[in-house]
């Protein structure tokens, strides 16, 4: 077996379980020296400024084995959570810990020379564009587990959408840990590019049947040409004792446009880093994300957007809510680099506290070194209004209706960024699902 060996200055383990080493050269290449970037790297380190207010004691779990193609059993209770997310779209790829499985998976008709399938495929059939892709990743704060990534992943899928082309349906992928009696991690990679003037609508459903301690460590490629407009919808359930870090890293062209949205439900460490780089002009970003914490749950959303280009445009809002114990992070960045004129940045944080022990805390940061820019920031951290609770219980409302209301407006506001009428009305469900529904409305 192949390890590998970190700088003893870092906890991380001994070793690392690497990938099966049957590739194209120059995969090969790319996870030789992924493998040495991690050796030197290794894991997140307590006194990193990203990681401040997370702990990364936890992520020692992240380079646990990864589990072997899940049997018939295990394939088989994936299968109920496949068959309740499945019916937002045709296309739904199915990987049950970071493998794809074709018999759970519903592969519809693409417009021509559009591809939607598993990387392990792509592949071994060593498609010319995918090469240009796997460039190994060099940004802060995560490249340590990037490189972890790249060295160890067994399987993914892939996107790519050729220029002119628009995908009319969503493409889904569904990943899901089921338990394997030991803890282990799985590290699967999503690999999207869409060509000039193209378009499509990309949907990340992760999932958990478990009570086993599970990890999981996934890293996304976004690249868009010139004038290609993608919706990337990220939904996370995670269970209580589950570990779950994405990284998200999208490049965006010349007058292209990228819709992020992601939807945070609990686990014992939950972090979502998107990393925007804007690299020609007319390039856009709208990203919005809704955190919801329960128990000892610990939510982290981290964002990087920088504008290299000028007249480039940002526009975020992330919303958190923390019941009982839970803890939560946004941290986020916006960088306008010199040249970057006429930038147009925003970024908003707001946190609801629904309890005393509940904890949030809130870094957004702005970095300008261009004139003739407009760019704001802010941030808030507050319990429920009691005048508005007042009022709604003067129309007789019981207490506990009109909390469950206004927390539900609260958090419905991130989701009304999604465009995706279907994807919104199911995570406006599970909305609904996890704060309760508001009872006692007057007939």
């Amino acid at each position: 077996m192949t390890t590998l060996h970190p700088r003893p200055s870092t906890p991380t383990p001994a070793s690392v379980t690497l990938a099966p080493t049957s590739a194209p050269d120059w995969l090969t290449v790319i996870r030789h020296a992924a493998r040495l970037e991690f050796a030197h790297l290794g894991l997140p380190q307590a006194r990193a400024e990203a990681w401040r207010y997370t702990s990364v004691q936890p992520l020692e779990a992240l380079t646990r084995p990864t589990p072997p193609y899940p049997d018939a059993g295990r394939r088989s209770s994936a299968a109920p959570l496949v068959a309740a997310w499945a019916s937002l779209t045709p296309c739904s790829l199915v990987l049950v810990n970071g493998h794809f499985v074709p018999e759970l998976s519903r592969i519809a008709a693409l417009p021509r020379g559009a591809v939607a399938g598993d990387l392990k495929t792509a592949v071994a059939d060593d498609l010319p564009s995918l090469k240009a892709l796997f460039d190994l990743q060099t940004h802060d704060p995560g490249r340590g587990l990037t490189a972890l990534n790249t060295a160890s992943f067994v399987d993914g899928v892939v996107l790519l959408v050729p220029a002119g082309v628009e995908v009319p349906e969503p493409i889904q992928v569904i990943l899901i840990q089921v338990g394997e009696g030991t803890p282990t991690a799985s590290q699967p990679r999503l690999v999207l590019s869409l060509g000039p003037e193209s378009a499509a609508t990309f949907i990340e459903t992760h999932l958990f049947a478990t009570t086993t301690p599970v990890a999981a460590n996934v890293t996304t490629q976004v690249q868009l040409a010139d004038g290609a407009r993608l919706e990337h919808l990220r939904y996370c359930e995670n269970a209580p004792a589950a570990l779950h870090v994405e990284r998200t890293e999208v490049t965006v062209s010349r007058d292209a446009s990228y819709a992020s949205s992601v939807f945070l439900a609990g686990g014992a460490l939950s972090r979502d880093e998107l990393c925007v780089a804007l690299n020609g002009p007319g390039a856009k970003v709208v990203a919005s994300g809704l955190s919801l914490g329960h128990g000892r749950d610990h939510l982290d959303a981290q964002t990087v957007v920088e504008h290299h280009a000028p007249h480039t445009t940002s526009d975020q809002l992330y919303k958190a809510v923390y019941d009982d114990h839970a803890s939560g992070v946004f941290a986020g960045k916006v960088v306008v680099h010199p040249g970057a004129v006429k930038t147009d940045a925003r970024q908003s944080n707001r946190n609801l506290l629904c309890a005393d022990t509940a904890v949030a805390d809130t870094r957004p940061q702005l970095e300008i070194y261009a004139d003739d820019v407009k760019c704001s920031h802010g941030a808030t951290v507050g319990a429920l209004d009691p005048q508005a609770l007042f009022y709604l219980q003067s129309r007789a409302l019981g207490l506990d209706a009109a909390r469950a209301l206004l927390t539900r407006a609260f958090a419905a506001e991130a989701l009304a960024r999604v465009a995706n009428p279907g994807v919104k009305a199911a995570w406006q469900r599970e909305l609904g699902r996890r704060l309760g529904a508001a009872e006692g409305f007057p007939s």
